[in-house]
């Protein structure tokens, strides 16, 4: 019985390199990896996805290809965001493991809320990485992001879902009843939106205040000088809007800033 899944399994895989490689014209496993390494090293993550699946599914063990296939995972398929830290955790046991590694176990830890776990791999990446990797990937800043996502959850006390809807991407705005919170979400006006916003796909959807009529939006602004921003407006008696207002320093960082919500009392952003 063992030999016939060994051979069922043998077969599977044997099926999926096939498919893989008429998909891509490619001959071989050699040229398979080759191209699969093209992808990965210009960080085409969703292209080289099936590629290192397959090569995963003939080289289980194997620590570099549990890494890649596992970064590639992260980009790919968004469903299950705790998958990728198995593979990342077994490739992790190998001495010669690509240091970049910690980078993305450390991010795989922070999206699943693991952020003590997740600032040791920052931590041991930095002492990996070269000077250009630790600014190509802010490690200062995610650790930052960790040390806040651990302040965070300390206060919390009990998180419930209500209700659960899937909504489409476009109209996910029309879902959040507001009124009775003091104002509503809805779709930015065009004539708001910069020609960088748009080159860029800045966030839609703005917060419209009942009260007093104002708008708060993100944007980057005519020239990006600061990343997104949040910047209030209002419409005017005619119909027009007023020129826009940053809301500076106070509110917004150095980092994007994005979707505001103003509290009923005015005063809570």
């Amino acid at each position: 019985m063992r030999k016939l899944v060994k051979y069922i399994l043998l077969l599977v895989f044997v099926a999926l390199s096939s498919s893989v490689l008429a998909q891509t014209d490619l001959k071989n496993e050699a040229e398979l990896i080759k191209k699969a390494e093209q992808h990965f090293k210009r960080e085409e993550f969703v292209q080289a996805f099936s590629m290192y699946q397959t090569l995963l599914s003939n080289h289980k063990d194997d620590p570099e290809y549990n890494f890649r296939y596992a970064v590639c995972l992260m980009y790919a398929d968004r469903s299950d965001k705790s998958k990728p830290i198995f593979y990342l955790e077994k490739a992790e046991k190998s001495p010669n493991v690509d240091h970049r590694l910690y980078y993305f176990l450390g991010k795989a830890y922070q999206i699943n809320y693991q952020f003590t776990d997740a600032i040791t791999a920052f931590e041991k990446f930095k002492l990996k990485a070269k000077s250009s990797e630790l600014t190509k990937y802010n490690i200062d800043r995610r650790i930052e992001e960790c040390n806040n996502g651990i302040g965070l959850l300390s206060s919390v006390r009990g998180v419930y879902v209500i209700n659960k809807v899937e909504v489409k991407e476009s109209s996910f705005y029309r879902s959040y009843e507001m009124e009775k919170a003091g104002g509503k979400v809805i779709i930015l006006p065009d004539e708001l939106k910069t020609k960088y916003d748009k080159k860029h796909n800045a966030p839609t959807t703005c917060f419209f205040v009942s009260e007093t009529g104002l708008i708060y939006f993100s944007s980057y602004g005519e020239k990006n000088k600061n990343g997104l921003d949040i910047w209030r407006t209002h419409r005017n008696p005619d119909g027009t809007w007023s020129q826009p207002e940053n809301m500076g320093n106070v509110i917004n960082t150095s980092y994007d800033e994005a979707y505001p919500y103003i509290s009923p009392n005015g005063r809570t952003i």
